[in-house]
C-alpha cells in the first residue's frame, strides 16, 4: 500500500518532522500529496456519509469511551438519522444552483478541546472536501483511541477511496511544515487562542482559498433567581452546569466563566445560596480531574479579584466552586482566567445592565429563566456578541452552526446557473 511521492523537492520538509497517524503505510509526503491530488465530491457522498455512520458506530461500541460522554455525544450527533438530517438541511439558494466542495481543507486541531477537531473533519469531509488534520502535541487517551479507530476504517477495503481524503498528522511548531501544508490549501480551518491563529495565518494561503478561525472565545451564564428557586429539579439543573463547567476543565470556549443573575438581592441570595451548594454536589465527580496546580491558580485568581476588584470571594471547603461576587463595571476580562471552577458573579435588575458584558469575544450564553423575548430584544439592541443562547447542559454540545457560522456552508461553494 506504500505510495511514492509525485514530487521529490517537497517532500524532505514533511518526512524530516512529520509523525503520521493515518492513513498507516504511507510516508508523510505521499499521503499529503494523495490528498493535495483528490478532486472534490459532492455534498453528502454516499461515501462519505458511510464512513462517517461506520466512525459513530465504532465509537459506540468501544468500551473506553464510556467514560467520555463528549465522545458519546459527538457518536450519537453522526448517526445515520442526524447525518441524513444533516444532508436535508444544505440546499443551494438558486433553483438552478449547485454545491460543491470547496477541495483541499487543512485543519489545525486545539489543546484544550482535544477531540473538536473531529467536527470540522467530518463537516469537512460531508460537504465534499478531502482533509489535512494537525493535532495537537498534547497526550489524550481519547485522542489517541479516535485516531486508531479512524486508521482501522482506513485501512478497510470498504473505505478505501477515503483514503486519500483524509490525513491525521503531528508536529511540533515549525513554520516550514505549516507553511507547506498550507501551500495547496483551498480552505484553513484554525482552532486554537488568538496567538496560535495569528501564528498560523502568517502562512500564505492562494488568493482564492478561504480561512475559517475559531480564536478565543469566552462565555457566560445568566440565570432568574425567581424562576430557579420555583424549579423542582434544581439537582438536575446543577448537574447539567457542572458538565457545562467542568469537563475540559472550564477552558472550553463555550464553558461559563460569568454567572449573572437577574432578580432582586434577597431573592439572588437564596438563589445562590441553594445552586452553589448543588453545583458542589455536580462537580465532586471531576474533582480528580483537578490537580494540585489548578488550585493554586484559582487561588491566584481569588487574590487578584479581591484587590484589584474588590470582589467578596466565597469557595467551598475543597475549593471545587469558587465563587467572586463583583459590580459588572468592575469584572475582570474575561478572557484571562483560570478554569477549574472559578466563577465571576454579579447582580443584575435587568439584562440592559449586562450590555457591557456582551462583547464580540461573547460566545455562549448558558440561559435558565431568560425568555427568548428577552434574548430577542437583546439581540436586536445591536450588542457585537452573542453566537449561541442554550439550557443548562447544552454548552458544549457542538452544532453544524457554531460561532455564527453555518460550517456546512462554510465548506462547500455554490454554482448559481441562470439558464
Amino acid at each position: 500500500m506504500q505510495r511514492h511521492p509525485r514530487g521529490g523537492g517537497v517532500t524532505a520538509v514533511l518526512e524530516q518532522g512529520v509523525r503520521l497517524l493515518a492513513p498507516r503505510h504511507y510516508t508523510p509526503s505521499a499521503a499529503v500529496q494523495g490528498v493535495e491530488a483528490a478532486k472534490t465530491w459532492p455534498p453528502f457522498d454516499a461515501r462519505a456519509m458511510a464512513f462517517v455512520v461506520a466512525l459513530s458506530s465504532a465509537i459506540l461500541k468501544d468500551p473506553g469511551f464510556r467514560t467520555a460522554p463528549e465522545m458519546i455525544a459527538f457518536a450519537y450527533q453522526m448517526r445515520r438519522r442526524p447525518v441524513f438530517e444533516l444532508s436535508e438541511r444544505l440546499r443551494p439558494s438558486g433553483v438552478q444552483g449547485l454545491l460543491r466542495g470547496r477541495g483541499l481543507a487543512v485543519h489545525f486541531a486545539p489543546s484544550n478541546v482535544d477531540t473538536i477537531f473531529l467536527y470540522s473533519l467530518l463537516l469537512s469531509l460531508l460537504s465534499g472536501n478531502a482533509n489535512i488534520v494537525r493535532l495537537s502535541g498534547k497526550v489524550s487517551a481519547s485522542v489517541d483511541r479516535v485516531v486508531e479507530l479512524l486508521a482501522d476504517l482506513l485501512d478497510s477495503p470498504d473505505h478505501a477511496a477515503m483514503r486519500d481524503r483524509i490525513v491525521l498528522l503531528r508536529y511540533d511548531h515549525d513554520d516550514a511544515i505549516t507553511k507547506r501544508l498550507c501551500q495547496k490549501a483551498n480552505m484553513r480551518v484554525i482552532w486554537g487562542g488568538d496567538g496560535a491563529v495569528q501564528a498560523i495565518r502568517r502562512a500564505p494561503l492562494n488568493t482564492l482559498a478561504h480561512d475559517i478561525v475559531f480564536p478565543d472565545r469566552w462565555s457566560m451564564a445568566v440565570f432568574d433567581a425567581a424562576f430557579y428557586l420555583e424549579r423542582a429539579d434544581r439537582d438536575d439543573v446543577a448537574k447539567a452546569f457542572a458538565n457545562d463547567v467542568y469537563w475540559f476543565g472550564q477552558m472550553a470556549c463555550s464553558s461559563p466563566r460569568i454567572i449573572a443573575w437577574r432578580g432582586d438581592d434577597a431573592r439572588v441570595r437564596e438563589a445562590e445560596a441553594d445552586f452553589y451548594r448543588r453545583l458542589h454536589e455536580g462537580a465532586r465527580r471531576f474533582a480528580d480531574e483537578l490537580a494540585p496546580i489548578d488550585m493554586v491558580n484559582k487561588r491566584v485568581f481569588e487574590d487578584v479579584a479581591a484587590v484589584d476588584h474588590a470582589a467578596h470571594v466565597t469557595s467551598d471547603v475543597d475549593g471545587l466552586v469558587s465563587v467572586s461576587h463583583v459590580a459588572v463595571a468592575d469584572i475582570l476580562s474575561p478572557e484571562v482566567h483560570c478554569g477549574a471552577g472559578a466563577f465571576l458573579v454579579c447582580r443584575v435588575d435587568g439584562l440592559d445592565a449586562l450590555a457591557p458584558l456582551f462583547q464580540r469575544k461573547l460566545q455562549t450564553i448558558v440561559s435558565l429563566g431568560i425568555s427568548a423575548e428577552d434574548w430577542t430584544d437583546v439581540l436586536a439592541s445591536g450588542v457585537a456578541g452573542i453566537d449561541r443562547i442554550v439550557a443548562p447542559g447544552q454548552a458544549l454540545n457542538f452544532a453544524s452552526v457554531w460561532d455564527g457560522m453555518d460550517l456546512l456552508r462554510e465548506f462547500t461553494r455554490e454554482t448559481s446557473m441562470a439558464l
